[in-house]
């Protein structure tokens, strides 16, 4: 990386420690926003203000989180569908009901914290629960988290609810699942039912739930975790071997998701025991009421940093750093292949003829998926500065004058025409896809083109990045 100003975050904690810095600041740049990732970035800002060095790092204050809460709580009431139910990208887009016990399960959650939820928003999402919860015909993982929601805010008549969880326990759930039975039993009342729930669940090792309900062994683990400490049934500590392995797969993971994400600092938040962490830095001690964070830049000015654990009981300590790259990235590819094709108006190849000032071009993105799975995926293709996005979205099939040519284009769930990219969201039915956008020649200069890049947005390690180009724009 370029060394200059590097934030550096340091973590120490007598838990295995989970980088919540690093894991907020990505929550908090990260630059799109389904109903997925709208409250994967908001449900942790609702405990930034208790988790260590979380609003230095962030560079805001309380009055920025409550406005980045009102404003995530808004973008989901605008999705919200007449039934209740939440699209993924809209109001009109298609719903999840797993998804939509997750963006309950954050409203609800801020509302008890005080943020105001639109009533209209908060009735018709809850009924559009017990619906869910009530349908024996239904996926059973969205119905525990549906009725976990409803237990946990009291909505809905109790016996309902425990006779729809006594039923759920008896079809062989996934783990998550039965952490979201035994918290439900626990949220009514019946701690005895909860904990003997919880008492057979095995989280370490433990499979991933479905990819429809965002799942992966790193965030059901977080997400098991948090409710069971959340609902009474497990301690910190009892978990200790728990966040060793969370910590270790954080660890051994080049991307994560927005789900994950937002479940590992849950869980960090979880796991705040108020014990005292006492270290010293550089011979300046400092404590803290759990886990001890602080954001250094690098390079410091004495060529180094000195932490030192100054209690009686050992700690973990972990380091986070993010930056820009000295190097270009290299084409890669894990589960897609993606190539960029960049024509005149009639379809010409350009290859590496300059483009004068004023220039129309089109940008043909195509690629394929090589694993054979289903994905979630997002496009993004970023403009070097000299070439700005012309028109709105080609998608069908187009037959519009010149551009005839372009032949049949994959229709997106959804697609952003912004300053600096282009960006595409789509599920993967088809092994090939294939994608075309207007942009025009404004600056001149030398600049270069970076790579475009598709991922699939809850399995990021899926992914692949294609080929950077130079581009010139000369003048008239």
């Amino acid at each position: 990386y370029y060394a200059d100003g590097l934030p550096v975050s340091l973590t120490a904690d007598s838990t295995p420690p989970l980088d919540t810095v690093q894991l907020l600041r990505s929550l908090y740049l990260y630059p799109y926003g389904c109903a997925e990732q709208t409250t994967s970035r908001a449900m942790p800002l609702l405990y930034a203000a208790s988790l260590p060095g979380a609003e230095q790092a962030l560079d805001i204050d309380q009055n920025e989180i409550d406005n980045r809460l009102r404003t995530a709580i808004r973008r989901l009431s605008a999705m919200q569908t007449t039934s209740g139910n939440f699209g993924l990208w809209n109001w009109y887009s298609y719903t999840r009901p797993w998804l939509d016990a997750y963006v309950m399960d954050f409203l609800s959650r801020a509302r008890e914290l005080g943020h105001a939820v639109p009533e209209q928003t908060w009735d018709s999402g809850m009924r559009a629960l017990e619906i869910t919860a009530l349908d024996s015909y239904g996926d059973d993982d969205a119905r525990a988290y549906a009725v976990y929601v409803l237990a946990r805010n009291g909505w809905s008549d109790p016996y309902d609810l425990a006779y729809v969880a006594d039923n759920l326990q008896r079809n062989g759930l996934t783990t998550i699942s039965q952490a979201l039975v035994a918290a439900t039993f626990a949220n009514l009342g019946d701690m005895q039912r909860g904990l003997s729930i919880a008492g057979d669940i095995e989280i370490d090792g433990l499979s991933a739930s479905g990819y429809w309900f965002y799942g992966s062994p790193l965030r059901d683990s977080a997400m098991v975790a948090t409710i069971l400490i959340e609902s009474g049934l497990a301690s910190p500590s009892s978990l200790l071997s728990t966040y060793e392995a969370i910590g270790r797969g954080f660890g051994e993971r080049r991307w994560t998701s927005t789900q994950e994400n937002a479940w590992l600092v849950m869980a960090a938040h979880a796991a705040r025991s108020g014990h005292m962490v006492a270290v010293s830095l550089n011979g300046e001690t400092q404590t803290s009421e759990g886990a001890w964070q602080t954001t250094l830049t690098w390079p410091p000015e004495d060529g180094y940093v000195a932490l030192r654990n100054e209690g009686d009981a050992p700690l973990f300590a972990s380091i986070g750093v993010s930056g820009y790259p000295l190097a270009d990235p290299v084409p890669e590819a894990d589960g897609f292949e993606i190539w960029r094709y960049v024509y005149d108006r009639n379809g010409v190849p350009l290859g590496s003829q300059a483009l004068m000032q004023n220039d129309l071009v089109v940008v043909v993105v195509a690629g394929r998926v090589t694993d054979g799975l289903s994905h979630d995926a997002m496009f993004v293709d970023l403009l070097p500065a000299g070439l700005e996005l012309e028109n709105a979205r080609l998608e069908g099939v187009i037959d519009v004058g010149d551009l005839a040519w372009l032949g049949e284009l994959t229709w997106p769930d959804t697609i952003e025409l912004r300053d600096d990219r282009f960006v595409a969201a789509f599920e993967t039915y088809d092994d090939r896809f294939r994608f075309a956008y207007l942009a025009r020649a404004v600056t001149p200069g030398t600049y270069s083109m970076p790579p475009p890049h598709i991922e699939d947005m809850y399995r990021p390690y899926i992914f692949a990045r294609g080929e950077a180009r130079s581009i010139v724009v000369t003048g008239p």
